[in-house]
């Protein structure tokens, strides 16, 4: 696995960022026939969407090769994350790059005092589900996107023991 690092977003970065998010929907939607991503909402609207402040940038090096964000979400029951816009640069898909960010974004998540994170994954996407569950994230429901054009997700959620 190359040697990925996490920093905060540069602001400088931003449109990248994007530009590799919409990369990823590009290729979903051709190579696995998903459309969650496609055609990837405009930068515009994306910034609207996330804080600045906790969007990532994932390294290799000096190269920007994937982003994620953070979230918070509000539920009185307990502090929890939202972990979404996750993308990384095909040509870094399969290494263990996925297992080992999922990895970091939960001890983040836990140093920063939050009792849960929450994602949205492809429900159509079985081995995606499988993994997802082999980390420790339970299956909470699906939200049927469809009327706004897009896939019907399967979220998923982590509660931390305390």
């Amino acid at each position: 696995m190359p040697t990925i690092t996490i920093e905060r977003a540069a602001q400088a970065d931003l449109n990248a960022m994007h530009a590799i998010l919409t990369l990823c929907g590009e290729h979903m939607h051709r190579t696995q026939d998903m459309h969650h991503w496609y055609p990837y909402s405009p930068l515009e609207a994306w910034l609207t969407r996330v804080d600045p402040q906790r969007v990532y940038a994932l390294y290799d090096g000096a190269l920007l090769v994937g982003t994620f964000n953070l979230k918070v979400w509000q539920n009185p029951n307990h502090r929890a994350v939202y972990f979404g816009g996750m993308g990384l640069l095909p040509s870094y898909w399969g290494g263990g790059i996925g297992r080992w960010l999922m990895g970091e974004v939960d001890a983040m998540v836990q140093a920063e005092g939050y009792d849960a994170i929450r994602f949205d994954g492809v429900a159509s996407n079985a081995p995606l589900q499988r993994f997802y569950e082999r980390l420790g994230y339970e299956q909470r429901g699906i939200s049927d996107l469809t009327a706004q054009g897009r896939s019907p997700v399967m979220n998923f959620e982590r509660i931390f023991a305390r």
